[in-house]
């Protein structure tokens, strides 16, 4: 009996997923990306990334340090 209930769970929670990805056009579960949070940091990030100082890009270690002086800091601080 315990499985039947369970397998309705489960039946019932994927149908309202579908139903809430058709309506919205979104993904509805996992983990939110960076785009999904915020655009505006993907885009900043991309940009100092590709422009060059000096004639060199700039390393993954001093975009990291850029966004974090503007307030952009992740979940672990």
């Amino acid at each position: 009996m315990s499985q039947f209930e369970k397998a309705m769970a489960v039946s019932k929670l994927k149908g309202a997923r579908d139903r809430k990805r058709r309506e919205t056009g979104r993904k509805v579960e996992g983990r939110k990306s960076y785009t999904e949070r915020d655009a505006n940091l993907v885009r900043l990030a991309t940009r100092l990334r590709r422009y060059t100082i000096n004639g060199r890009r700039r390393s993954l270690r001093d975009v990291s340090k850029a966004l974090a002086g503007w307030g952009y800091l992740a979940s672990s601080g």
